[in-house]
């Protein structure tokens, strides 16, 4: 499993626990779809890093209102690897997105991502357009395939750019 969708997997829990009612063991396994030994380490996982769990009198667990999670500061290194984990999951949630943005807000990154971002897709398109132009092959360095769920290197060869008409 890759390491990505084990950090989207304990966001999600976050947001479970936060949630009222309070969840139950089995119904957070079956809500993630992972065995019951999963999340009492994930359990584990929130504690060490400042997440106070609480049980009510059912067994079902939830994290208190007040609590928040201990103050922390990534490292550059740190921000950096957390963010291309999350862009090379694959999906466009809100989610992620929320956790992009407090990525750059609580670390030393001080440059504005989007801009950097569309700087990067506009170089692409164009280098995209050359080869179209000249019938060569580009190499797509780290792709995410969403079919066969892996990352990995793609040799393709671009016949046209897609034209996206917004309403």
């Amino acid at each position: 499993m890759y390491n990505q969708h084990k950090i989207l997997r304990v966001f999600q829990l976050i947001n479970l626990l936060k949630a009222k009612p309070s969840k139950s063991i089995r119904s957070l396994a079956k809500t993630l779809a992972i065995d019951n030994r999963t999340i009492y380490r994930y359990f584990d996982l929130l504690r060490e890093v400042g997440f106070e769990l609480e049980k009510d009198s059912f067994n079902r667990y939830f994290i208190p209102d007040e609590t928040s999670v201990t103050p922390f500061a990534l490292s550059p290194d740190e921000s950096a690897l957390l963010k291309e984990l999350l862009m090379t999951s694959g999906k466009n949630s809100i989610l992620k997105d929320s956790i992009l943005k407090k990525l750059y807000i609580h670390s030393d990154i001080h440059i504005q991502g989007g801009q950097v971002f569309k700087a990067h897709l506009s170089s692409l398109v164009e280098k995209a357009g050359e080869a179209i132009a000249k019938g060569k092959q580009v190499l797509i360095k780290k792709y995410y395939s969403a079919n066969s769920n892996a990352i990995d290197d793609r040799i393709v060869e671009p016949i046209t750019l897609p034209i996206i008409i917004k309403t």
